[in-house]
């Protein structure tokens, strides 16, 4: 059993004139739980596709699988050499690119994303690259409520990032 991968040349040509569309992009996700609970929250809340790092990344294994309920089986994964030249190619394919970045000015919840989004969600600890959140069209954090708190993990980021998005977007 493998997971569903494609081509971004490919996705891209079947999502071409869709108004509305949301693809997941992943800049060094290296937790296999994280990457199959950022599938699975990304299936369910009708992305086109997710998008992850060749190198640095973890890799849809048994694992990812397993803890995407067989979403990775399903929803298109596609496997790129350089984030930040995906994002451009996505920015020339019209999809805005929305970064998740706690240090950002705009609130998450600030107005209603794109119709064609494409959201980054950064490593763990890390989060986004300079290089990469420099790429983005724009920055948004997610508000938190608690000084003991500074980030989330980021397949939770991811899924109130996909949710965000689903709520303004029929799924």
């Amino acid at each position: 059993t493998q997971a569903r991968t494609q081509t971004l040349e490919d996705l891209l040509r079947e999502l071409e004139g869709r108004p509305s569309a949301l693809i997941v992009v992943l800049d060094h996700i290296e937790d296999p739980h994280n990457l199959g609970a950022i599938i699975r929250s990304a299936e369910a809340g009708g992305a086109s596709a997710v998008i992850s790092a060749k190198r640095r990344s973890a890799l849809p294994n048994d694992t990812v699988i397993k803890t995407s309920a067989g979403a990775s089986l399903r929803l298109p994964f596609v496997q790129v050499a350089n984030i930040t030249h995906t994002i451009e190619q996505l920015k020339a394919a019209n999809f805005w690119t929305v970064g998740l970045d706690g240090k950002a000015e705009a609130s998450l919840w600030d107005e209603a994303l794109p119709d064609r989004t494409a959201l980054v969600v950064g490593a763990e600890g890390e989060g986004i690259s300079r290089l990469v959140s420099e790429t983005c069209d724009m920055l948004k954090r997610i508000p938190i409520s608690s000084d003991g708190v500074s980030s989330l993990n980021a397949s939770v980021a991811s899924a109130l990032g996909i949710f965000e998005w689903a709520r303004t977007h029929s799924v």
